[in-house]
């Protein structure tokens, strides 16, 4: 007999337990975990499947759940179970382990339960919307996505949001005390429909054109109740510090869905307010997921257009999925793909870093967004890119073939060099 509970209440872990249970998370989505290995899941069912029954697809893996020690968090950034660091008997006990460990799977995402990371946790979810005292009203404004669609499902690809300037205490009084019904005493800002409005702030440089996001400069008052380890004994946090590209402050109201991207920098989520869910993609999802650049045309989660986007479906099988509550870290890899939405109103902190052993002139020195391929990789695409239409195009201008041959060999290319490179690597 299934049990259902919210999805809150679920525990994504991946040490499953003997009893079976099921967790429903909003109209279209549930988690189902059993005895068997590998089954905790997610189903999906699509209404816009043009079918008489509706799809369903089933995301089967969770990220795999951490205790959180400095020895572990610094070989999760590391990418080993064993990482090079003092040879202390931690180390050696680690290193011991590494056959049965989840560490072995090389960066792949892992998310810390209970991190400190100084009062904001406990300090912010009293009262979130006062935070910022009215007397701050002299700090500078933010520039936040504003989405009056029927389901707040930003989407970065036809950019269906308008960016408007509010102060930062507007921000948090209108997502966090419109949970509370009091949003339209207390905001200031000057819309006469904000209950179908749906905000969503990620910060950027003080000039967004040269600057990067810099959470502990630009927000101080913010800034002075969050602090990350450090020390030796904390190698972990001091890989991202050594490595910072930048940190961005993460704003959201309930319900907002985030379009699917990847960053090209590695990342870890701090969360301190809220509750949110991430829905994971591998690297080698890119084909399933209908990319736009680094963003996927597939927005909506809850309710995705299988007709529109049939593939998504398979992208679904290999997914992976985790709540992350106050106090929780995830890692998430560069060229991960990830998919955020708001089970309430969030804050949060990205830490953008450069991979540990990656010199920083593979980087573009103009990337303020961590959104770039490595220099090398971009310049080696474009120009294979250049050469394999060239010679296609030459194949069947030339009335070698005809043009359905020289297209069905140029399909037949990316999909045998993938399987190639994986059976050489």
């Amino acid at each position: 007999m299934l049990q259902e509970k919210s999805l809150c209440q679920a525990e994504l872990s991946p040490i499953i337990a003997a009893q079976s249970h099921s967790v429903a998370v909003g109209s279209n989505f549930v988690v189902t975990s059993g005895e068997a290995s590998d089954v905790n899941r997610i189903s999906i069912t699509s209404p816009a499947s043009q079918s008489a029954v509706p799809q369903t697809v089933q995301i089967h893996r969770t990220v795999p759940e951490m205790p959180y020690s400095p020895l572990i968090f610094c070989a999760t950034l590391h990418g080993s179970a064993s990482p090079q660091l003092d040879g202390s008997p931690d180390a050696a006990a680690a290193a011991k382990k590494k056959k049965n460990s989840v560490l072995t799977e090389s960066y792949k995402p892992k998310v810390f339960r209970g991190v400190p990371m100084g009062p904001c946790v406990e300090a912010w979810q009293r009262d979130p919307a006062s935070i910022i005292s009215e007397e701050s009203a002299q700090l500078p404004s933010i520039a936040v996505h504003v989405s009056k669609l029927p389901q707040p499902n930003f989407d970065f690809v036809r950019k269906n949001f308008v960016f408007r300037h509010v102060s930062i205490r507007e921000m948090l009084v209108h997502c966090f005390s419109d949970e509370k019904g009091t949003n339209n005493k207390q905001s200031t800002t000057e819309s006469d429909d904000r209950d179908k409005e749906f905000w969503y702030f990620r910060s950027v440089g003080k000039n967004m054109k040269t600057d990067r996001s810099d959470f502990w400069s630009d927000f101080p008052l913010l800034a002075k109740d969050v602090i990350l380890p450090s020390g030796p004994e904390h190698l972990g946090w001091d890989i991202v510090k050594r490595n910072l590209h930048q940190s961005c402050l993460r704003i959201n109201q309930a319900h907002m869905q985030l379009w699917t991207h990847y960053d090209t920098m590695d990342n870890v989520l701090l969360q301190m307010v809220g509750v949110k869910r991430v829905v994971l993609f591998p690297p080698e999802q890119h084909g399933n997921l209908y990319m736009k650049g680094s963003s996927s045309r597939v927005t909506n989660m809850d309710e995705p257009d299988l007709a529109r986007f049939p593939r998504f479906a398979d992208a679904l099988k290999h997914a992976m999925v985790v709540d992350l509550h106050p106090g929780d870290v995830l890692f998430i890899p560069a060229n991960w793909f990830h998919h955020i939405t708001a089970k309430s109103s969030c804050i949060g902190l990205n830490l953008f870093y450069q991979r540990n052993g990656m010199r920083r002139e593979l980087f573009d020195a103009k990337d303020l967004y961590g959104n770039k391929d490595p220099v090398p990789c971009a310049a080696l695409r474009e120009k294979l890119l250049g050469d394999v239409l060239k010679q296609f195009g030459e194949l069947h201008r030339g009335e070698q073939v005809p043009a359905d041959y020289a297209q069905m060999a140029l399909r037949q290319l990316i999909p045998q060099t993938t399987h190639r490179w994986h059976s050489d690597n």
